[in-house]
């Protein structure tokens, strides 16, 4: 809780992001802490930053998948981008972030910019200038990022790709598609293990129980809370 000019309590709630592959349990693990915060009797939600445009995020794999031309890694990024500043400050369709803040404890967040930063600069293949054009997309998503809302705490979800594709395959039923290759769940893998590095940003192992990571992730969030997470 924090306080107004006029001295009145107000809720100002923590935004928490998770990242990581597809396949390492990033949504059980968000369900999890979620259910976790709410018998502490926190007031919670979850938002999923590759849902706020559906239309943007479907036509966005459906035009990779096609295979039509992937060379302009730019129009791809910013389609992304455009997505993340809609949940960032809002619309008429949904309250942003900062709003979201006033009603609720925490706010958590299935993937942000990271992502973007991952995979963005990971989609131009095959192209003479293929390091120019991905170093220009990393350049516009870092400074966009700056406008974003900035999150209170970072996860990122780290597994073996080789059980996180076997996951997608065998439990979930996923079809390989641009991004889920075993070839590009590995590099994917090394993008995240590279940002975790990063003093802001905590890793967690996701390949023991649910019970464990969740309680994992619990403990760091309740050393965040004791240090004043901000």
């Amino acid at each position: 809780m924090s306080k107004t000019a006029n001295g009145v309590k107000v809720r100002k709630g923590k935004f928490i992001v998770f990242e990581g592959i597809d396949g390492s349990s990033k949504t059980t693990t968000i369900s999890s802490v979620a259910s976790r915060l709410r018998d502490d009797g926190m007031e919670v939600i979850i938002l999923d930053s590759r849902n706020a445009d559906s239309i943007i995020g479907s036509s966005i794999r459906q035009w990779i998948n096609d295979k039509k031309e992937v060379s302009n890694c730019l129009q791809i990024t910013l389609q992304y981008l455009s997505a993340l500043v809609g949940v960032s400050v809002g619309s008429s369709r949904y309250p942003g972030i900062d709003e979201l803040r006033k009603s609720y404890d925490y706010i958590l967040m299935d993937r942000w910019y990271y992502s973007t930063l991952v995979y963005g600069t990971n989609i131009v293949e095959d192209t003479a200038n293929k390091m120019i054009e991905n170093a220009h997309c990393r350049d516009i998503i870092l400074s966009t990022a700056a406008t974003l809302t900035k999150p209170d705490m970072v996860f990122i979800l780290e597994l073996d790709p080789k059980i996180a594709y076997e996951r997608l395959r065998i439990r979930d039923g996923v079809e390989d598609d641009y991004f889920t290759t075993i070839d590009k769940q590995e590099i994917y893998a090394s993008k995240f293990h590279t940002l975790a590095q990063e003093d802001d940003i905590t890793s967690i192992d996701t390949s023991r129980s649910i019970l464990e990571v969740t309680s994992n992730v619990m403990r760091h969030i309740a050393k965040g809370e004791h240090h004043g997470i901000h």
